[in-house]
């Protein structure tokens, strides 16, 4: 760290001349060699993964310097401790299940129909029903409630994680926390030539608790050599600094690795460990939260091509890089909670629940697909570029296809009963669980701050990892079911930290083999 020291020095308030120019590139080449010196040494004393990644991510970090990473970031390179954000109390989060008997598709991202007459594809006025006896019926009927919340949550990723951000802010709308009124905090030209959101923030009111559920839209890999102000492909350093000095830390921060954009770059199938190391030190950096929850990857169009083999791989690393990852002894070393939100079981059964209700079989639910052939832009939904698209995740209908195979647009020109274009999921059907998933994930955390206080890293780690997979194993999938307990006050509140332990929700949720 001398040499970093010493390039602090040298100053930056006047444009460097050659010899200084000459100087920093020489002392970061000496910097870079030092580091991997010291990573060499470390493989041949045998340290562990968790120590030898972070090595490796200041060698990154270092290297990047002088690859074009705006200077915003460039200031917090060299950072090896932060005072860590405030520990998480049960105080600051109180929510509930409550139960829902008659599951519809009605919703902000959900089902709509054709209409040859208006050439247009409309949302029926009418809630439609999920299937009746279908698990989409039996086992999700229930609903996600935040009751009071102080904490400020991020959800950073691409546009699916947008979805995942509007399930949680749906799960606060009882508590005020409404779409329309978001806060548009930075904006962009994106790619088609519109103003996009690049931030948004939805606060939740002071008496409510006066937290907030927000969005960051990055569409890499958080890494450091993705920066850049002006470019829509790449992040703004400036903006989370901006953002995080005017809003405070992040206490929770979600992360969604932007899969089907990395696919358009070639970017998948061969993601590392490494990269989440790099990926949390930049989340530590930039909004410094306390827990930080990573999520698998949902199939989508994007992941046809290989029959979503590259992308179930690439899953298998976050799931790897999670059950590896140590907590820091000390908090101002990094990041105290790391989680997993195995995302990929709930949309995979979500699927599979909807090609049951369709007459498909289940060795075709991830097979059988939407060509797109022969329609225009309008009948396609989402546009051809879009195709092709899984049946049993785009499609509304109860008939079965008329090909084994694939078929053009859906049956009965119904869409949107777990997916409405083949990428993103309805907030309907995917919202509750996802929602749930989430805060008892969050639980998880108060519990490892405010009941573990003391306690080594070893043992925070395993609870986590034994908390996370209670969570996963309750919520991502279709196997539990809601039992009110008062069909005339269906409402239940659970306490929070008994949100992900079924066997003290007194049987609220069953979960069947």
């Amino acid at each position: 760290f001398f040499f970093n020291s010493l390039l602090s020095t040298m100053g930056t308030s006047q444009p460097p001349s050659p010899q200084r120019r000459r100087r920093h590139v020489l002392v970061r080449i000496a910097s870079t060699i030092c580091l991997i010196a010291a990573l060499a040494v470390l493989v041949d004393l045998g340290a562990d993964e968790a120590t030898r990644s972070s090595l490796l991510t200041i060698v990154q970090s270092s290297t990047a310097k002088s690859s074009g990473v705006s200077a915003n970031f460039r200031l917090l390179e060299g950072v090896n401790k932060i005072k860590p954000g405030r520990t998480l109390k049960a105080a600051l989060l109180r929510s509930h299940l409550r139960f829902n008997p008659n599951p519809n598709t009605k919703g902000q991202q959900c089902e709509t129909h054709w209409d040859a007459e208006e050439d247009s594809w409309t949302a029926p006025e009418e809630a439609q029903p999920v299937p009746a006896g279908s698990r989409l019926e039996t086992n999700n009927n229930f609903l996600a409630k935040v009751d009071f919340n102080a904490l400020n949550i991020m959800v950073v990723g691409d546009s699916v994680g947008e979805n995942m951000a509007l399930f949680l802010e749906n799960a606060h709308a009882g508590i005020g926390v409404l779409k329309h009124q978001r806060e548009s905090y930075r904006e962009q030209i994106n790619l088609q030539g519109r103003n996009q959101d690049r931030i948004w923030v939805s606060h939740v009111p002071e008496e409510k608790g006066g937290g907030y559920v927000a969005f960051a839209r990055v569409l890499t890999q958080w890494h450091s050599d993705k920066a850049g102000e002006d470019d829509f492909l790449k992040w703004d350093p400036k903006m989370f600094t901006d953002f995080r000095e005017e809003h405070g830390n992040v206490d929770v921060l979600i992360y969604r690795t932007p899969w089907p954009w990395m696919s358009k770059f070639g970017d998948t199938g061969d993601i590392t460990e490494g990269e989440y190391y790099r990926v949390l030190e930049v989340a530590r950096r930039m909004v410094n939260p306390r827990t930080v929850i990573f999520t698998t990857s949902a199939i989508n169009n994007n992941g046809i091509s290989d029959q979503f083999a590259s992308l179930r791989k690439d899953n298998e690393v976050v799931r790897q890089f999670v059950q590896h990852y140590q907590p820091p002894e000390h908090p101002e070393d990094g990041v105290q909670n790391v989680l997993l939100l195995d995302w990929e079981l709930l949309t995979d059964d979500l699927v599979l629940a909807n090609a049951e209700a369709m007459g498909i079989p289940a060795d075709m639910a991830f097979k059988h697909v939407l060509t797109g052939n022969g329609l225009s832009d309008k009948e396609s939904f989402t546009g051809v570029r879009w195709f092709p698209q899984l049946t049993a995740m785009a499609c509304a209908s109860i008939n079965k296809p008329t090909h084994p195979k694939r078929i053009p647009t859906c049956m009965d020109g119904k869409r949107g009963r777990v997916s409405p274009d083949g990428m993103h999921f309805c907030d309907s059907t995917t919202g509750p669980r996802t929602a749930a998933g989430i805060i008892a994930l969050i639980e998880c955390s108060v519990v490892a701050d405010e009941d573990m206080y003391g306690a080594s890293p070893n043992e925070r780690k395993q609870y986590l990892r034994e908390c996370q997979d209670d969570v996963n194993n309750l919520y991502m999938n279709l196997r539990s079911v809601f039992i009110s307990p008062d069909p005339e006050d269906p409402r239940f509140v659970v306490p929070a930290r008994q949100l992900f332990d079924p066997s003290l929700a007194g049987h609220l949720l069953v979960v069947h083999p």
